[in-house]
């Protein structure tokens, strides 16, 4: 069944942010997603992978799938053409299909059957985006090895049986929860404010070295992981830094300078960062990857006033902190004048 790592889990280390991709991918409704806390309901799993498929930091596992150059459905009875058999065929990920590519080209038999089965939840290539993605990559690094699908359509009485019949229950239960989330999002406050330190999470970085075993060698191209310009002017760097929960965004300090730097493969698009104006995603970054790269730098200063360092807007010459006490004292005395 579906093994949740909490310590890599967005929603378990991001108070405030629940990420909703594995609930919403469940075909059996067996995940719920709280503020801080993903359930997997062990009777409602089917261990379809679907979860797995769609999850941005691999937080979540089943057990390993070998790779093959050839994959069957699980529905098939006593298949004897030597294929590896799933429970679903859209439940492969791209990791299981990444290490499968460095064998050769990769086949998936469609027997006809995924638009009926509860556990592809009415697609008939539940398989498609994860496929499409990975021949991308493989397009882009130059292999000639890609996964494609054979369609070898078998008679409906011929399938057994799906891993596991979808409930209403669940599904009811899950429309809740879906329905009360939403309405913790709408009442989001500054995302600027209050976020904890970003956390470590397996995905992004395990994604990088696979790419780099089939590139065997060559330059991994940078169209293959997410890019950032500067749309704005942040008033808090270390702020903006921890928005991303993947640590992609880091920050460096000298006596000089604070240098908000950007570390690609590390980054899971999740877009938390962009939404702050500061930033914008670049859609097709060009040439090698060349990460991390550097982002914003901005010299710091001295204090006119309380002789500290800080960063400087234009025309500034006194720190944050200095500029709020000029600001109150200059109140208190108006205020004191208006009185007398």
């Amino acid at each position: 069944m579906a093994h949740l790592s909490p310590d890599a889990c967005l929603t378990a280390c991001r108070p405030g942010l629940p990420c909703t991709s594995c609930a919403d991918a469940c075909p059996e409704r067996a995940i719920r997603v709280t503020e801080r806390k993903v359930d997997i309901d062990p009777a409602a799993c089917s261990g379809c992978g679907r979860c797995a498929t769609v999850c941005p930091t691999d937080a979540i596992s089943l057990p390993a799938i070998p790779a093959s150059d050839l994959y069957e459905c699980s529905r098939v009875r006593r298949a004897d053409n030597g294929a590896e058999s799933v429970p679903c065929l859209g439940g492969l990920t791209a990791t299981t299909l990444r290490d499968a590519l460095a064998g050769g080209d990769v086949t998936l038999i469609d027997r006809g059957w995924c638009a009926a089965c509860p556990v592809s939840d009415a697609q008939a290539a539940p398989w498609e985006g994860t496929m499409r993605a990975v021949n991308a990559e493989a397009e882009a690094l130059g292999i000639a090895a890609r996964v494609q699908v054979r369609r070898d359509p078998l008679a409906s009485w011929r399938a057994g049986a799906a891993p596991r019949k979808r409930s209403d229950n669940p599904a009811r239960r899950a429309l809740f929860s879906r329905m009360a989330q939403a309405g913790q999002r709408v009442a989001a406050t500054d995302p600027l404010a209050g976020l904890p330190a970003p956390v470590t999470t397996p995905g992004p970085r395990h994604r990088a070295a696979q790419l780099a075993a089939l590139a065997q060698g060559a330059a991994l191209p940078a169209i293959l992981f997410p890019a950032l310009s500067v749309a704005g002017h942040p008033r808090d760097l270390t702020a903006l830094a921890r928005l991303c929960p993947t640590g992609a965004l880091g920050i460096t300090e000298s006596d000089d300078a604070v240098v908000l730097t950007f570390d690609a493969v590390a980054c899971i698009a999740c877009g938390d960062c962009t939404q702050s104006g500061a930033l914008a995603p670049e859609t097709a970054p060009q040439g090698p990857l060349d990460s991390p790269t550097t982002l914003i730098t901005r010299p710091r200063a001295t204090c006119t006033r309380c002789k500290a360092r800080f960063s400087p807007r234009a025309q500034e010459t006194t720190c944050d902190g200095c500029a709020r006490d000029t600001e109150l004292v200059a109140l208190a005395h108006g205020l004191r004048r208006h009185a007398t």
